[in-house]
């Protein structure tokens, strides 16, 4: 409970961020009980929180709680979410719970574009987190749609599949392969040409 009588957990985000904070006693003091994401880049760090929690972005270093003496930018109530984000030349990349994707700046918190991605499929809400490959995003949708946005200060959508299955994951990518874990199977998706083992 903090002073304002909101039952939410006042959390000292020091053991997850202490490299990049600064020192053993630097902190942040993130109220609320859930960090869905923290992302590091260009000596700032992001926190944000899922179930109408909060973002906060600070400049890494310093000691004791930085939370006011470094902080850049902070928004008191943030949308619904599970995933995590990508930062990507200065931005911020986030899919929210409902299925909107978001870019912000990096360094202002400025919501830059926020589009609904919508597939084929019944639902499109998503617990998937942003993946970021070869200055492209990559998320899935619980209907098992699949989007490729351009990573830019402006949305651009490249691509939407449909897998046709249920998916509640994010998907994984290793030497340029996609791996999807949907309901039933496990996807594979690699750049055509390229010779498969088995």
């Amino acid at each position: 409970m903090n002073d304002h009588g909101i039952g939410w957990e006042m959390a000292k985000l020091k053991p997850a961020f202490h490299p990049l904070v600064g020192g053993s006693e630097a902190s942040i003091c993130f109220l609320h009980r859930f960090c869905s994401l923290s992302l590091y880049a260009d000596g700032m760090i992001v926190a944000m929180g899922g179930f109408g929690g909060m973002a906060i972005a600070v400049k890494a270093g310093g000691t004791g709680d930085v939370t006011e003496t470094n902080r850049l930018w902070h928004h008191p109530k943030t949308k619904q979410r599970i995933g995590s984000g990508a930062i990507h030349d200065g931005h911020i990349y986030i899919l929210n719970d409902p299925g909107v994707a978001e870019c912000y700046e990096l360094k202002t918190g400025k919501l830059i574009w926020e589009e609904r991605l919508v597939g084929p499929g019944p639902d499109n809400s998503s617990w998937s987190s942003m993946v970021l490959a070869d200055g492209r995003l990559c998320a899935i949708n619980h209907s098992g749609d699949t989007f490729v946005l351009k990573a830019s200060p402006k949305f651009e959508l490249l691509a939407t599949t449909p897998l046709g299955e249920p998916d509640n994951a994010s998907l994984s990518i290793s030497d340029g392969d996609i791996f999807i874990r949907t309901h039933k199977a496990l996807w594979c998706i690699a750049e055509g040409g390229r010779p498969q083992t088995k």
